[in-house]
């Protein structure tokens, strides 16, 4: 270098005083790396070759600290492709620390070597019920709703309007969209809980009728959603289109009490001298009161032990977690029991897990293939695996919440002879104040037979998700 005069001679004299330093040549492990986790190492290397070019990416000698957890990573592959071998579908799996925002494990997709395409950070899916999240969070926030808040779940019509577009399948003007639940009838009194936890669709529309839906799109926002919004009535039954990834990065911000935290992949990058040239700690920004995020985890427990996610129980997971399903159905038949999306978002006070599952040209799954029946299985599992050795962790209430047992058929405070009671979890002022009685029982039961259920027959939505 000093005779073609790419250096002084003052530094050729100190470079020959450096003693020589033997440096493995790391290229070669890192391409065999691949194999571990292959979509998680492809998203590393498209970022970290973005910005240090390919050169110094591929000879440079670059040591790149990720957030991947071999032994969590290990459970998802095995949980997802476990599930997948037996059939053609497509799915994807994140998991996340909700305190950090590590990404502890990554797949998104059956099979990295036929098909690279990452359906956990690319691909946006309709989200079904698993989007309802949002729409309570904004509600339970506004201390005008509680988990015992009374709907009156029976049909209803909107004339089309812009608060409801084209994701209601309308197409010519004046026409009424009319939402429909996906057990195909109605239920008649319900409180907020039960919407939430059974995924009663047309009381859900109903409530974000009344939150507004500005107000939901602007909490999915804070939450850490980013993708595109319908703003429409039909948000609240997940017609856009979201990515697993921010999915999971949403529901984290509750499960960390509304301190909302970026999701990474990489914790720093050494040149092959050791020198660090990038690293990165965990940023965390509250968006939410933990008062808020600790209902919804209430309700989202709920949903776990008696909601639509029961499955989860059933299958032998008993530490304390929350959850919520999500399912699409097939668009293009009326009256069918088909699915295109299946999902499950769940998280323990440590670890949120999403999946999907669901095929790249948005064919049916088949019948009755919901997130309960698809989702929660692989979630279930991976689970188990990611967890099993660890100590079981309950969930801590902050202060300015408040706990009452409820009668269950009333929504009102819960007397010694009431056996049909749950403890629920309040905003300091929203709980009820008054008792339940004989009386007002025998009441609720008889609203709830008049109307329960009441069948749709030929006039079924083709959109009803769960």
């Amino acid at each position: 270098m000093y005779d073609l005069e790419f250096i002084t001679k003052e530094e050729w004299e100190e470079a020959e005083k450096e003693p020589v330093k033997i440096v493995a040549n790391r290229a070669k492990r890192s391409a065999a790396n691949i194999h571990w986790a292959p979509y998680f190492v492809e998203w590393i290397r498209q970022k970290v070759e973005k910005e240090y070019g390919y050169d110094r990416f591929w000879r440079g000698g670059l040591r790149v600290y990720t957030t991947l957890d071999l032994n969590i990573q290990k459970a998802a592959e095995d949980s997802l492709i476990d599930y997948l071998k037996d059939n053609e579908h497509q799915g994807a799996l994140v998991a996340m620390n909700p305190h950090t925002g590590f990404i502890e494990a990554l797949v998104g997709g059956r099979d990295f070597w036929e098909n690279q395409y990452n359906r956990a950070t690319q691909a946006r899916r309709q989200t079904g019920s698993a989007f309802k999240l949002f729409t309570y969070t904004a509600a339970i926030d506004t201390g005008k709703f509680s988990a015992v808040s009374p709907f009156f779940d029976a049909p209803i019509a909107f004339k089309r309007s812009k608060k409801v577009g084209k994701g209601a399948e309308i197409k010519e003007e004046g026409e009424f969209w009319s939402p429909q639940n996906y057990e195909k009838y109605f239920w008649g009194d319900v409180y907020l809980w039960q919407m939430f936890a059974h995924s009663i669709n047309v009381s859900s529309v109903k409530l974000l009728q009344e939150v507004g839906v500005g107000k939901v799109i602007n909490y999915a926002r804070k939450l850490g959603i980013d993708s595109p919004l319908n703003h429409d009535l039909t948000l609240t039954l997940g017609t856009s289109g979201m990515t697993l990834l921010e999915t999971v990065r949403g529901y984290a911000t509750i499960a960390n009490y509304g301190i909302k935290v970026r999701p990474m992949f990489i914790q720093k990058i050494e040149d092959r001298e050791g020198r660090i040239l990038k690293e990165n700690f965990p940023q965390g920004e509250t968006v939410l009161s933990p008062q808020t995020s600790f209902v919804m985890i209430d309700l989202l427990e709920k949903a776990i032990d008696y909601g639509t996610g029961r499955r989860v129980r059933r299958l032998g997971f008993d530490r304390p977690c929350g959850g919520k399903t999500g399912t699409v159905g097939w668009p293009r038949e009326k009256n069918t029991d088909k699915t295109i999306d299946a999902w499950f978002i769940g998280f323990t006070p440590d670890l949120v897990a999403g999946v999907w599952v669901g095929n790249d040209d948005a064919s049916p799954l088949g019948e009755k293939k919901t997130g309960s029946a698809v989702a929660i299985p692989i979630w279930t599992e991976f689970m188990k695996k990611a967890l099993d050795n660890q100590p079981v962790k309950d969930f801590s209430s902050p202060p300015g919440i408040v706990f009452k047992k409820i009668d269950i058929e009333t929504g009102l405070l819960a007397t010694p002879k009431d056996e049909n009671a749950l403890w629920f979890a309040f905003l300091e002022g929203t709980a009820p104040k008054e008792y339940s009685s004989s009386q007002q029982r025998a009441t609720s039961n008889k609203r709830r037979i008049t109307v329960r259920p009441v069948f749709l027959g030929q006039e079924q939505n083709q959109f009803s998700p769960r």
